[in-house]
């Protein structure tokens, strides 16, 4: 597992936000966000494939998520619905640094592995 420590910036309060990647699940991401008005940790898991697209491209995401790279900061925003959105503005060295560690981990070749149809069906035939 890699656990990255770090700061998101909010319209009402800088706070801790833990980013975690866990190996076993190569395509998703966790960020861990303590914010001081939060009666308790609120953690959302998106594809980590967006984190390097807004390093990539500038922007990335859809519907509950989505990303804006900038120069020096990278902003996410979510929630349920545009009324609801909340921003968080992150150091882009910082998610640079953890989409480095995390790609290492493993690659992204890695996320996808081809199998066959003679190994499905070896496969289903040993789990009866």
């Amino acid at each position: 597992m890699i656990q990255y420590k770090t700061r998101g910036i909010s319209t009402y309060a800088n706070f801790d936000v833990d980013m975690f990647y866990v190996a076993d699940d190569p395509t998703q991401v966790v960020f861990a966000f303590n914010h001081p008005l939060a009666p308790e940790e609120i953690r959302w898991v998106f594809d980590r494939s967006l984190l390097k697209e807004v390093l990539n491209d500038g922007t990335s995401g859809q519907g509950d998520i989505l990303f804006t790279g900038f120069e020096h900061s990278v902003i996410m925003t979510f929630g349920p619905n545009e009324n609801e959105r909340v921003g968080v503005t992150f150091v882009r060295e910082c998610i640079e640094e953890f989409v480095e560690l995390i790609y290492e981990e493993v690659s992204e070749e890695a996320e996808h592995v081809e199998i066959t149809d003679e190994e499905i069906y070896k496969w289903l035939e040993e789990a009866n």
